[in-house]
């Protein structure tokens, strides 16, 4: 067996040799733009939240000094939800908590915070927030 592989070895080098394959040619270089960078939540930061919420702040204060009375001035803790569209846009504004129960509180302010405006991301969201109603003004609640 191993005359058989020499033999077969020394026909394979005496045979003509092939011509080389031609180079091939270099690949045209292909201008490529980058990807828009897509709207993420990551995108909205809590500089833009604040700075939304802190269009509605007057109106929700005069929603609520609108209700006290000089026998009834109560602080009044809120944590609110809004769910808002991919655009930005406000659906639906829930109350999680508010204490004490203030009724018609959430009514005076619900349309102004149903009209604020966020920046656009790719899906649906939800932003949920506290704010401090007190008599002297609305408390900082974000930090």
């Amino acid at each position: 067996m191993r005359i058989l592989a020499l033999v077969l070895l020394s026909v394979g080098c005496a045979s003509a040799p092939k011509p080389a394959p031609e180079p091939k040619p270099e690949p045209k270089p292909v201008a490529v733009q980058p990807a828009p960078e897509p709207v993420t939540a990551e995108a909205v930061t809590i500089q833009d939240v604040k700075r939304i919420l802190a269009e509605a702040h007057s109106e929700v204060q005069s929603c609520y000094e609108a209700i006290l009375t000089p026998e009834s001035h109560p602080d009044v803790d809120l944590v609110l939800r809004l769910y808002l569209r991919a655009d930005g846009s406000v659906i639906r504004v829930e109350v999680i908590k508010m204490e004490p129960d203030v009724g018609g509180l959430v009514a005076c302010f619900s349309g102004v915070l149903a009209r604020l405006r966020f920046p656009a991301d790719v899906e649906p969201w939800e932003l949920e927030f506290p704010i401090k109603l007190r008599a002297g003004g609305v408390a900082p609640a974000l930090p």
